[in-house]
């Protein structure tokens, strides 16, 4: 399992790179990068998915919505919904199974779990494994305990920060990627394209 959590770590590292090259990541763009990613057929084994969250910019989330709605995304929706005092959102999450799909516009940040090990990742600029979750991916059908692996993505990567305020206003997301634990450690783990 460990060398799979490495593998993980080195498909963030990519994760980050991209955005890191580019000022805005489509979403065409992304699942071209994921399918590079995975031209092997075995590169992503035991991995549910990687995605992309990103901080919904000045926490308006009608905006972001729309904005996301106008690039391709018609049903596009932060969830839940609410006010609260940063809000993030699942913004891109391959591969585009029916899954992954439930997991698109989910405020992981709305979750404490998640969200410490978000926070964590963007103070230490370092790959942080969440404690246990039920991923939005379950359903009744061979139901697993998951996990997240994050690694946050900031604006100007290569300049200092100069304060815990820039180092919040320059982060534009996390990579990231849900785990099926049983999967991982098993390897077996496929994408489907249609629910059983």
């Amino acid at each position: 399992m460990t060398s799979r959590l490495q593998s993980t770590i080195g498909v963030l590292d990519a994760v980050v790179g991209l955005f890191d090259a580019s000022s805005a990541v489509t979403r065409a763009e992304f699942h071209a990068f994921y399918m590079a990613l995975n031209r092997r057929g075995d590169t992503l084994k035991g991995i549910q998915g990687i995605g992309y969250a990103a901080v919904v910019p000045n926490n308006n989330v009608e905006a972001f919505q729309q904005q996301v709605r106008a690039s391709g995304q018609p049903d596009f929706t932060v969830k839940p919904a609410g006010t609260r005092a940063q809000t993030t959102a699942i913004l891109f999450l391959q591969p585009n199974d029916w899954r992954n799909q439930r997991a698109l516009g989910f405020d992981m940040y709305s979750e404490i779990t998640r969200r410490e090990a978000m926070q964590l990742a963007a103070s230490t600029r370092k790959p942080t494994l969440s404690g246990p979750v039920r991923l939005l991916q379950e359903n009744s059908i061979r139901p697993q305990v998951g996990a997240l692996i994050y690694q946050a993505i900031y604006r100007q990567p290569d300049r200092a920060f100069n304060s815990g305020q820039d180092r919040r206003n320059r982060l534009r997301g996390w990579a990231y990627s849900p785990l099926r634990m049983d999967d991982l450690i098993t390897g077996r783990w496929r994408p489907s394209t249609t629910p059983p």
